[in-house]
């Protein structure tokens, strides 16, 4: 892989501290991974230049197409990952930028806070961002590629009453939860929200966490604003008013267990 990579201090580059994450440099990119070989073995082929792996696979474009962040998948010695790439916003972006958090470490740092919550995500197996002189360039987060889960905008109209009424109820305690523990979501669209109807029961996890930010004294005010892209949401599908309540009685039942 040519050159030697260089650990660094978590807290030191980025201010933050993250638990079982292994940390180093390699050349312009600063890299973020759990203690795996698959973790490993997905830098080796990434670097020194991702774009030229992520090229190989599949973009993933949507009609909720953003420019500056793409998604797609790629395979990397058989198995196939999901990938987000946040591309700069320009130079003034990168110099803004010299000591916050990229978003997609951000997101990695919301992982390991949701992980510690038991609140249910998908954890990103890696990240890397590219810094040269301290200027954010690209950054990039590798997942794996989840089979048998759908976001809820595709599901809804292809499941039962009842288990929309099961959806509402499981969606109700998990983003309950999250609220409990202080954290809001900033994008809870139905996009977000991932479910499995599997033979274990109704299952979901929330994903998309970048925009994540925890605050020191949550108040319904707060939760209300953060819900507002899933009342929409709720609207826009037709929901009847019996489905709405299912979840407002789930989710302040989780709410409350904290307070």
């Amino acid at each position: 892989m040519g050159e030697e990579p260089r650990r660094i201090s978590v807290t030191a580059e980025r201010n933050v501290s993250l638990q079982g994450t292994k940390a180093f440099r390699q050349g312009d990119y600063l890299i973020y991974l759990r203690d795996s070989d698959v973790g490993a073995f997905i830098v080796e082929a990434l670097l020194p230049e991702p774009d030229r792996l992520l090229a190989t696979g599949e973009e993933l474009v949507t009609a909720w197409y953003a420019g500056n962040t793409l998604k797609g998948s790629f395979n990397c010695r058989g198995k196939d990952y999901f990938y987000k790439k946040y591309q700069p916003k320009g130079f003034l972006y990168g110099i803004k930028n010299i000591l916050r958090l990229s978003r997609a470490l951000r997101a990695w740092h919301y992982s390991e806070t949701f992980n510690r919550a038991s609140i249910p995500t998908v954890a990103p197996i890696l990240c890397v961002e590219k810094r040269r002189f301290g200027l954010l360039g690209p950054s990039y987060l590798v997942f794996p590629l989840m089979s048998g889960w759908d976001n809820l905008l595709t599901l809804w109209d292809r499941i039962t009453d009842d288990q929309k009424l099961e959806c509402m109820r499981v969606l109700g305690g998990v983003i309950g939860k999250m609220h409990r523990h202080g954290i809001l979501h900033g994008d809870l669209n139905w996009r977000n929200l991932m479910l499995s109807t599997g033979p274990s029961g109704m299952q979901a996890i929330i994903i998309d966490l970048d925009g994540c930010k925890r605050v020191n004294k949550m108040d319904i005010s707060l939760m209300e604003a953060d819900l507002a892209h899933f009342v929409r949401d709720i609207e826009r599908a037709g929901a009847e008013k019996w489905i709405w309540e299912t979840f407002q009685r789930s989710w302040q039942s989780a709410v409350e267990q904290g307070y």
